[in-house]
This record gives C-alpha cells, structure tokens and sequence, in this order.
C-alpha cells in the first residue's frame, strides 16, 4: 500500500531522470566493454605475442626454407576474423604437423615445441629408405637412366625419387607402375606382402648371398636376383604358395651345398633356380 502511493507521488520529472540514469549507466558498461574487447585484441595483434620464428632441428635433407615456407602457409588469416592464426598463443600445432607430413612425405615423425613467446622448434625424423621399387623389368648391371625408381621406407610406403643407381646399396624391387603413377605417398604393394619379402632377402643376405633385387610378376610370381661367385647373375623363381621364410631357408641350404668344395670340384655358376616346387629344387647352370 506504500509502495503504490510512493510511486504514485513520484513525479515524471524523477522517472526521466532515473531513466536517464539507467540509460547512461548503461551505455557506460556497453562502452567499457567494447574497449575492453578492442583492447584484447590489440593485445593478440602485438607483434611480439606473433610466431616470427622457425627452428628445425634433425638435420633434414628437405630445405629449410620449404619447411619454413609450409609452416608460416597456416600462419594465414584469422580465427573469426579477429585473432591472427599466428599468435602464439592460438597457433594450432595439429595443423602445422598435418600440413608438413602431408606435404613432405619423407618426414617419418615430427614433434613440435614453442621456445619462448614467438619461436617454434620443429624436431623431425625422415624416413630411412631400405629397399628401391622400380618401374618395369631388371636390365643387366645398373637401371637404365630413363628408369622410374623411388625409395622406400620399412613398410614399404614410397616417399620420394631415387637418385640411387647402384644396386648394390639397397635391393631393388621390380614392377609395373603403369596403372599406379602417382606412386609417391603410397604403399607399392601390400604392407606384409613387402615385411615377408624383406625378410625372405635378409635371411639370404645372412648367409652371404648377395642379393640384386625382385621382380614382383602377375599372379604372386616372383623373381629373385643374386650373384653367381663369379659376379654373373643368377635368376631364382618363387611364388608364395609356400611360405617365404620356408623357402628362403631351404635356398640357403641348396646354396652352401651346392657351393661346398668337399662335395663339388668347381663351384656351380647358376643360369637360374626354381623354388616353386617345395623342397624339390630344380636349377640349371651356365
């Protein structure tokens, strides 16, 4: 009841001017907060609170300047228009990581660390390549040099061309890329397919058998390579009816027997070696 006759003996002069009160009260807080709000971002805008500079770290043969390159690409732009993408604050990590592997496909792993407010270190690993996959046929001798070759990793993914001719260096594996050109950032052939073939060769390779390389056929037919004693080449036939490691056991002992002076005078030179039939080995000499 007192309420009702307080307001009621207010007269409009007093409401206006709490209105007015109340308007200008308000108009203050919306006017802090915009400068409050402009205010933070000018302070994201400091060119000191900016990524300005790039450390690499891992001694990669990729240049520094493309590496450099790459990671101010995800520098551009702004998060909502208002925040650069190169503050250091917001940067994302997980952008510039996925940016670079996928760019570069010989980074094998990367890891990146901020030192201080406005530098990035970028640690990367490359890829070690440990075996070449050639486009087409084994030629005598050293590839041809119109020959398409690239190196590949320990699962068999293709990163980049191979400058590699000598063959002596890594085993070389042979197949035909035509209906696969763009090779580079793939795995060339299945990746345990490509773990049991590397193991076939290095079980050879233990017992001092030098290997060429592998030409991968139609149908699981293969073909290996390797040196006769007197630097010939000897071809050896296989398919993976049977198991690799199983096969790759039983040529090692045909080779050392058939290389054993008590047992023979001279030492064979093989024309070629086919280890299809299972423990049945057939072979002819040059």
């Amino acid at each position: 009841m007192i309420n009702s006759r307080s307001r009621a003996l207010q007269s409009p002069k007093q409401i206006q001017k709490k209105r007015n009160k109340l308007i200008i009260t308000s108009s203050l807080i919306f006017l802090c907060s915009i400068i409050f709000i402009i205010l933070i971002i000018l302070f994201f805008r400091l060119a000191f609170l900016q990524i300005s500079n790039i450390i690499v770290n891992g001694n990669p043969t990729i240049a520094f300047s493309e590496i450099e390159n790459e990671t101010y690409l995800t520098f551009n732009g702004e998060y909502l228009n208002i925040i650069p993408r190169s503050s250091s604050i917001f940067y994302s990590k997980s952008k510039i990581e996925k940016n670079l592997i996928d760019k570069f496909k010989k980074i094998d792993s990367l890891n990146i660390k901020q030192k201080g407010i406005s530098t990035l270190e970028i640690n990367i690993k490359e890829k070690e390549t440990v075996a070449v996959v050639c486009d087409g046929f084994h030629d005598d001798d050293l590839q041809s040099a119109d020959q398409k070759c690239y190196s590949v990793d320990k699962n068999g993914y293709v990163f980049e061309e191979s400058v590699i001719l000598s063959e002596s260096v890594y085993p070389h594996y042979y197949i035909d890329l035509s209906k696969n050109t763009n090779i580079i950032g793939s795995n060339f052939i299945d990746n345990k397919m490509f773990l049991d073939l590397q193991n076939f060769i290095n079980i050879i390779q233990n017992s001092h058998i030098s290997v060429i390389g592998i030409l991968i056929g139609e149908n699981d037919q293969y073909e290996l390579y390797v040196r006769n004693k007197d630097n010939t080449e000897a071809v050896v036939y296989f398919d993976n009816k049977n198991p690799l490691e199983k096969l790759a056991n039983n040529f090692v002992l045909f080779w050392n027997d058939a290389m054993a002076k008590k047992k023979n005078p001279t030492v064979p030179i093989f024309d070629y070696i086919n280890l299809k039939f299972g423990n049945n080995i057939f072979y002819a000499t040059k």
